[in-house]
């Protein structure tokens, strides 16, 4: 399903909105986008027809609402999502959640498959061509906001698409912010230490579950595409770009490609970001530009960065169940978890836990700080399996009304409590009998029984 195939799916659903008047990419589409992006349901997704100085239409908040994120990875919902992932992981006759995912993902009929060599892509140009988005008063520079970055490693050949954060600096070169610890960083680093040049490719608009799948955070040695591959139960089709060194999804709208010089850098200037202020004076890779080209009809899609209620809050809701069924993995104690919008989602985490003993809920915290997807977590809170993690004002009264100092946890700038029952506790409930008759008499207390 291209980036067209779900647009229409989209419309059809009455899920999508057409803007017909010409829109200026500097900050006029963003304050919609952020308007739209406000409302309670998530708003539809915005397909904005005329772009002032670009040939491109360009699509905002795609992934708006859990039922278009869900229809993006080929799910009715994210729990028959998370509920498939689970069930395969559990069968996968692997130790740990890693290696089941890399055994659920490696198979042969989902691999990739290449379509040829060149893409049908019809014109050519420069980073000036493409809309020059601004997005918060205070930018200076241009940025790209859903880029799919294809790297490779020179070692083993292992590819990462990933989403990183590029600011254009002009027709022939961009800035590039891989994130610590990400494989594309990690891949500069190996390029760099070869002396060599490192071959990117930058794809924008492409099939929707290619793009979760870059934002989607797995284990090391597990490919993007395989997940793809997995979400259809069909392969994904690719191409060969740059020297044959890179597959790219045979249905990209637009392709940008370049080289890393070892070690060349650029300072970022002011960037709009989720925690809702600016980031800069961050030091990125500096890529230059050889290529910018496009199919016919190409649409480019962008995506809204600042405080919450955003798209990306519906993207990470996606990970968030991803997450939950590889953790049930590897520690079967945990029953669900939630990471709340307002936290940036890895800031902060719920995690309800069955019966465990202090020492085992402890020992699981440092777990989970130490290794895999919440070792970025800033405040961790777990709580009886009973607790309605999605009800924040019952998470709080739970977690104030058992803070205890020998409860809490601080390591490296995080903080972890225990929230769990300290001891049996008989629930407060009214008693039945009194309740129904209450409800009978309602009417002869003098209130609306209605």
């Amino acid at each position: 399903m291209s980036l067209q195939d779900f647009i229409e799916k989209l419309e059809q659903r009455d899920e999508l909105h057409r803007i017909h008047t010409p829109i200026d990419p500097n900050l006029e589409l963003a304050t919609i986008t952020n308007r739209i992006c406000k409302a309670p349901d998530g708003g539809k997704a915005l397909l904005f027809e005329k772009i002032k100085d670009s040939p491109f239409p360009v699509v905002t908040n795609l992934f708006g609402s859990k039922t278009r994120t869900a229809l993006a990875l080929g799910a009715s919902s994210l729990t028959t999502f998370e509920t498939r992932l689970g069930q395969e992981l559990k069968n996968a006759q692997d130790a740990n959640s890693a290696h089941k995912l890399r055994s659920v993902l490696d198979t042969p009929r989902l691999k990739p498959q290449q379509q040829g060599d060149n893409l049908p892509l019809s014109a050519s140009g420069n980073l000036s061509d493409l809309p020059a988005f601004r997005f918060w008063p205070k930018e200076t520079r241009t940025n790209l906001t859903l880029p799919l970055v294809m790297t490779i490693d020179p070692d083993t050949g292992q590819q990462n698409c990933g989403l990183y954060r590029i600011q254009c600096i002009d027709d022939k070169n961009a800035s590039i912010n891989f994130k610590p610890g990400s494989d594309g960083g990690q891949h500069a680093a190996a390029w760099a230490r070869k002396k060599q040049l490192m071959p990117v490719v930058i794809v924008l608009g492409c099939a929707p579950d290619l793009i979760w799948a870059a934002s989607a955070p797995l284990p090391s040695g597990c490919s993007e595409f395989d997940l793809v591959g997995w979400l259809r139960n069909a392969p994904l089709s690719v191409s060969a770009r740059l020297h044959q060194a890179l597959l790219v999804p045979a249905d990209a709208d637009i392709i940008i490609e370049g080289y890393i010089t070892p070690n060349a850098t650029a300072a970022e200037t002011p960037f709009g970001n989720h925690s809702g202020g600016y980031v800069h004076n961050n030091s990125a890779s500096l890529l230059n530009i050889t290529s910018v080209r496009w199919k016919k009809n190409a649409i480019c899609p962008a995506t809204l960065v600042g405080p919450p209620p955003m798209e990306n809050n519906y993207l990470a809701k996606a990970s968030e169940r991803f997450i939950c069924a590889l953790l049930r993995i590897d520690y079967p104690q945990i029953r669900d978890l939630h990471m709340p919008q307002e936290t940036i989602f890895h800031g902060c985490t719920f995690i309800t836990v069955e019966e465990m003993s202090e020492r085992q809920r402890h020992d699981l915290i440092r777990s989970l700080w130490h290794s895999g997807p919440l070792c970025r977590a800033k405040l961790l809170i777990l709580l009886h399996r009973d607790c309605n993690l999605r009800s924040p004002s019952e998470v709080y009264w739970r977690a104030i009304n058992r803070l205890r100092e020998d409860r809490m946890m601080v390591e490296g700038g995080k903080v972890a409590l225990d929230a769990t029952d300290i001891e049996p506790i008989q629930r407060l409930k009214e008693d039945p009998a009194i309740t129904s008759k209450v409800a009978k008499r309602w009417a002869e207390y003098g209130f609306d029984p209605n």
